[in-house]
């Protein structure tokens, strides 16, 4: 009978974690010219709730990382490295995505 119970135990831990693995961020990658440019202007047009990036200009960069969790929608977005001289800009929903 606990031999059953562990077996149990374990495969109910199993399941649940893989089904936290399968939930976890999404992560989209804008790594050409043209897909960068469409997704400042997507967020011109307002998709990214609380995502500003009037002070950005998109040819300063050469990717745009996008996270965000899956399942979650209407996050507010926050871009993380703006200061910074890179040419990667990662932009995340901090409320739901711990770093």
């Amino acid at each position: 009978m606990r031999k059953t119970l562990t077996i149990a135990f374990l495969a109910v831990f199993l399941i649940g974690t893989t089904g936290l693995l399968a939930a976890a961020d999404t992560v989209e990658i804008y790594d050409e010219t043209e897909a960068i440019e469409d997704f400042f202007t997507s967020v011109d047009n307002g998709d990214y709730d609380g995502l500003n990036l009037s002070d950005l200009d998109p040819g300063d960069y050469e990717k745009v990382v996008v996270v965000t969790p899956e399942g979650i929608e209407d996050g507010t977005y926050e871009v993380k490295n703006g200061e910074a001289n890179g040419k990667v800009l990662v932009i995340v929903d901090p409320i739901h995505v711990t770093e």
